[in-house]
C-alpha cells in the first residue's frame, strides 16, 4: 500500500493503469478461529460471493 501510494514513477503508473480497490479484513471471527475462508458461521466467504444475502453472508453481501 505505501508503494502504491508513493510519489515513485511506476507507482504513478499503476494508479493511472488501474483502479487497486483494498478490503480490511472482513472475516474477523472466523480468522480468530484460524479459518480464514470461512466465517464463524461456517460459511465459505469465497463461495459466497456471487450468491450471498444480507442475511446469511453480511460482510460479503455489504461489500459488494
Amino acid at each position: 500500500i505505501n508503494f502504491l501510494i508513493s510519489n515513485e514513477p511506476e507507482a504513478k503508473t499503476l494508479r493511472n493503469s488501474f483502479v487497486f480497490k483494498l478490503f480490511p479484513m472482513i472475516n474477523p471471527d472466523g480468522v480468530v478461529n484460524g479459518n480464514y475462508r470461512f466465517s464463524g458461521s461456517g460459511f465459505d466467504l469465497n463461495g459466497k460471493w456471487k450468491t450471498c444475502s444480507m442475511k446469511m453472508h453480511p460482510a460479503v453481501y455489504l461489500f459488494k
